[in-house]
């Protein structure tokens, strides 16, 4: 028995479920005893996944520390010794009743291997599913000892691109199967586990993740017929091989390469011997770390780019079954980069070129490859992105987690975390983090992340640089100051740099300095909040080009323009990203300029009815269910891009708060979405009673429809009244949903 098999099992002789019903607050708290049940779970289990960081709200109630008297904030109550969840209890001790309640619903659903009654426990996603995992049956596992939910989604997501939305367990469940070849659960969750400095590494083994760069291999690749498989293969972060139109399943059920081409010998045509090593190359030599460069032709490559994940095969894709995570760094389309001349590249879909230091030479300075064997510790990013979605979706929300993700060189989800964990924390940061140009600091610029807001009056002037007046004080013919205060000033014009011309500038002085002093240049970040509301080629103008991540300062292929007003020489540097945010519900993809849109990663985001923090009880209100009928409606009656976002019932805790929001929020977008067509906006709201029907009774107003050509619809509609009492009951919005299964 190995050293997490014993820890596994003295945790469970220690608490075993019958225990865990009558716990009391004092075992399931005590900082002073490291037998307590939070400390096993976070401390003394930790071989067995890490639940460490964040704040200790996730256990629902714990002892406090810091005993100074703290106000109720956000859904959280501080008392004398405790803190906890409000909406668990109003005490600490009714607060525990319910949180042990749900312990004991999460362990016997796992016993009774009922995974999909997990997925329902309200309670903090870690803990959860750590206990979860701590009871399962352990001769026959079914989840993973991967705790976080966004990672795991992550991690299935990349191995399954083309499947269905699943549930966390079903995830797990998944994933155990398509990584059995890794060994059990134990065995699979640190080989899989998406950022490794959370966990300890993995024994080194034939399979492990993690490669040496001191082992990197340099491989040439053509991703479908001359590369046309590039742009897909480079928005998914993969690299795929196809050949399909030989049969052989799964890669690795083949051992040597031998039984590959016995599997592939009845197929008719060419030989395929080239075709069988280059199968077995990337399924059992192609190893994380490894760098693929992506040929067109025999003459150019666009782009490459550092293996990050093994071999899969992933049967729910049509073509180009056989797949590899990558972390693609460069992409050189359309013209492609012309290596140099003499070396001609093979005509083969798959090479290993390691052994050729002369065309890995030429292959490295087509691609500005940089001239180091070290493999990058940072975590890549799009330059130009933009989050788009309907309203309330939390777009202006997300920039904040990407913007901070970006500076800090770390996945989104780790930024997801600490703000769910310590939100004030991560906004204070982003404070701290706001920058500041040298023209409002006395020439000392400050911060990273910068936002602007286009709207209809925002002009090239505002964004690069323009003529912009000023008033000056004013002097008199004998080059005094003027006396009289109506005389006291004058205008006078001024070349002004904009925004993003004085952002540049000081990213472009970071990044010199730090390739002088031989560091990473420090990254920044530009947000446009509603980007699709301004004229953006007038904006952008001689820009649109610059901001190809091919044409930075920097790149290889590093470009400047001469600046119409200052003509001053002027690049964007390659360590200034930009995210932008933009609103689908004016159809604002379609309207966007087409240079703009190419340059750009789109980023959807969707209303979430599942969020954490939509209240499935408002007065007997399930806000979820209420959410996904409306949205369900509405992208019927007119599309996707009019939905509702979840933002709208975010930390609405009470009817008057719901009916403040419907009254105030909710109700009027509807009326924007349909032009006040009531008899879609009663459909949405399921006929309830804040949109009135009634017939024409008045014989003279009947004649007066008819007149105009109304006679066959004799309704009107009127809004409830802002004062009726309607809005507060809670039976008028369980209509909505009324007809709705629950999922």
């Amino acid at each position: 028995m190995g050293k997490k098999e014993e820890i596994w099992s003295e945790f469970l002789e220690v608490w075993p479920p019958d225990r865990i019903r009558s716990m009391s607050l004092e075992e399931y708290t005590n900082p002073n005893r490291d037998d307590a049940f939070i400390y096993w779970l976070e401390a003394r289990t930790n071989d067995l996944g890490s639940i460490w960081g964040g704040s200790a709200f996730k256990f629902g109630v714990f002892h406090r520390d810091n005993r100074d008297p703290k106000p109720p904030k956000g859904g959280r109550i501080y008392g004398d010794e405790y803190a906890w969840m409000r909406k668990y209890g109003e005490t600490a001790e009714g607060a525990f009743a319910a949180v042990r309640s749900r312990l004991t619903d999460i362990i016997d659903a796992v016993r009774a291997e009922n995974l999909e009654a997990v997925d329902k426990v309200d309670f903090s996603p870690a803990v959860k599913w750590k206990v979860a995992f701590l009871y399962q049956d352990r001769k026959h596992p079914k989840l993973l000892a991967i705790y976080n939910e966004n990672r795991l989604r992550a991690r299935h997501d990349e191995v399954f691109p083309d499947a269905k939305k699943l549930s966390p367990s079903q995830q797990h469940t998944a994933l155990i199967e398509h990584y059995s070849w890794l060994g059990d659960a134990l065995d699979i969750s640190p080989e899989i586990w998406l950022d490794p400095k959370d966990q300890p590494p993995p024994s080194p083994s034939r399979n492990s993740l993690s490669a040496p760069p001191a082992d990197r291999r340099y491989w040439l690749m053509s991703l479908g017929r001359r590369s046309s498989r590039w742009t897909a293969c480079y928005e998914s972060g993969l690299a795929s091989i196809g050949f399909d139109e030989h049969p052989v399943g799964d890669l690795h059920q083949y051992a040597s390469l031998e039984e590959l081409r016995q599997a592939m010998k009845d197929v008719p045509g060419v030989d395929p011997y080239n075709t069988r090593l280059a199968l077995w190359q990337f399924s059992n030599e192609m190893k994380p770390g490894d760098v693929i460069f992506v040929k067109r032709g025999q003459h150019d490559v666009v782009g490459h780019g550092t293996v990050k994940s093994r071999y899969r095969h992933v049967p729910t894709r049509e073509r180009h079954k056989h797949v590899l995570g990558v972390n693609w760094e460069s992409n050189y389309l359309p013209k492609g980069r012309p290596v140099e001349a003499g070396q001609l590249l093979v005509n083969k879909t798959l090479t290993d070129v390691t052994p050729y230091p002369d065309l890995v030479t030429a292959l490295k300075a087509a691609v500005a490859f940089p001239d180091t064997d070290v493999a990058p510790t940072r975590h890549t990013h799009t330059r130009n992105q933009i989050l788009y979605g309907p309203p309330g979706t939390g777009k202006t929300y997300e920039t904040v987690t990407h913007a901070l993700a970006i500076v800090d060189g770390v996945d989104v989800d780790t930024i997801h975390e600490d703000r769910k964990e310590g939100p004030e924390a991560v906004l204070e940061r982003y404070s701290t983090l706001r920058f500041k140009s040298p023209a409002s600091t006395g020439g000392h610029p400050q911060g990273q992340i910068a936002m602007v807001t286009f709207h209809q009056n925002y002009a090239y002037e505002d964004f690069v640089e323009g003529i912009r007046p000023r008033l000056v004080e004013a002097k008199g013919d004998d080059g005094e100051l003027a006396s009289a205060p109506s005389e006291s000033t004058e205008l006078a014009y001024e070349l002004r740099h904009g925004s993003f011309r004085s952002m540049c500038e000081v990213a472009d002085n970071a990044r010199r300095k730090a390739r002088e002093d031989g560091g990473h240049p420090p990254r920044f970040v530009l947000i446009i909040d509603e980007i699709n509301r301004g004229n953006v080629p007038k904006i952008f103008g001689e820009l649109i080009t610059l901001i190809e991540p091919s044409r930075r300062l920097g790149a290889d292929d590093e470009t400047t323009v001469t600046l119409p007003y200052s003509g001053d020489d002027f690049g964007v540097p390659d360590n200034l990203y930009i995210i932008g945010t933009m609103n689908t519900a004016d159809r604002s993809i379609q309207q966007m300029d087409t240079a703009l849109r190419r340059r750009f990663t789109f980023v959807e985001m969707m209303p979430d009815a599942n969020h954490d923090l939509i209240s499935e009880d408002v007065d007997g209100v399930n806000c979820r269910m209420m959410l996904r009928a409306m949205n369900e409606r509405i992208a019927l009656l007119l599309d996707r891009e009019h939905q509702i976002g979840h933002t709208y019932l975010l930390n609405v805790e009470t009817m008057d708060q719901l009916a403040d929001k419907f009254r105030n929020s909710i109700f009027p977008l509807l009326q924007e979405y349909f032009y006040d067509d009531w008899r879609k906006i009663r459909a949405v709201l399921g006929d309830n009673a804040f949109v009135r029907e009634r017939r024409l009774d008045d014989q003279g107003t009947k004649a007066f429809a008819e007149q105009f050509g109304h006679a066959e619809d004799d309704r009107v509609y009127e809004r409830l009244s802002f004062s009726s009492d309607e809005w507060e009951n809670s039976e008028q919005y369980k209509k909505i949903y009324s007809s709705v299964k629950e999922d």
